[in-house]
């Protein structure tokens, strides 16, 4: 399985509004596999062969007229890195994250990163055990009003900087049972979250 490039011709990108069918071989990478089709509104991933992927970042990147993203094809056994993966899909409400195995990933920067239309964002099916890096993650969500953590394992993260930057939408983050020990930097965590009113950080050990 010698990885290749695939990539859309740039002049026919635009062009591009569904894809009924992609099967590339077996790969390890799928980074930016479908980037810059921003007129894409449908994809079937079910010919895609994933056993081997590695790294999926940027997968969707810029894919900014999907509604729905069926996932559950997707075998993320092997994934160590999902940084930004469905950054700029601009038109996404909803995500079902139930499929995805997220065992093995160690990096989930801006995995949601300008996702501006999600409204709701279920986290409890994802494996953070070894993710050591969530910088951006939930970054420009600026329609989601909450965002539930409680679920996530993070006694591996070191970084969440800009964690929530500019979800001006947002009114409550839920912080319960969240391992920070680790963590060195939140920076500029919640700039720009204006509407923030509920939040209680009493959990959260910033010692490092």
């Amino acid at each position: 399985g010698t990885p290749i490039n695939v990539s859309f011709n740039k002049n026919y990108r635009s062009y591009i509004t569904e894809i009924n069918e992609i099967n590339i071989g077996e790969q390890t990478s799928f980074s930016d596999l479908f980037y810059y089709l921003t007129n894409l509104k449908k994809v079937n991933l079910s010919k895609l062969n994933s056993s081997k992927v590695t790294n999926i970042d940027k997968m969707f990147n810029n894919c900014s007229s999907l509604k729905e993203l069926d996932l559950s094809p997707l075998n993320t056994s092997n994934v160590t890195r999902m940084n930004e993966m469905f950054i700029n899909c601009s038109s996404l409400t909803n995500l079902n994250l139930s499929s995805l195995d997220t065992s093995n990933v160690t990096g989930m920067s801006g995995v949601f990163k300008n996702c501006t239309g999600l409204i709701e964002l279920d986290l409890s099916p994802l494996d953070t055990s070894n993710v050591t890096r969530m910088n951006e993650l939930f970054s420009g969500c600026k329609k989601l009003t909450i965002i539930d953590l409680s679920p996530l394992d993070t006694s591996n993260v070191t970084q969440m900087k800009q964690m929530f930057y500019n979800d001006t939408s947002l009114t409550t983050v839920n912080f319960n049972g969240i391992n920070t020990s680790k963590v060195e930097t939140m920076k500029k965590a919640f700039y720009g979250c204006t509407k923030l009113t509920n939040i209680d950080l009493s959990s959260l050990n910033t010692a490092s």
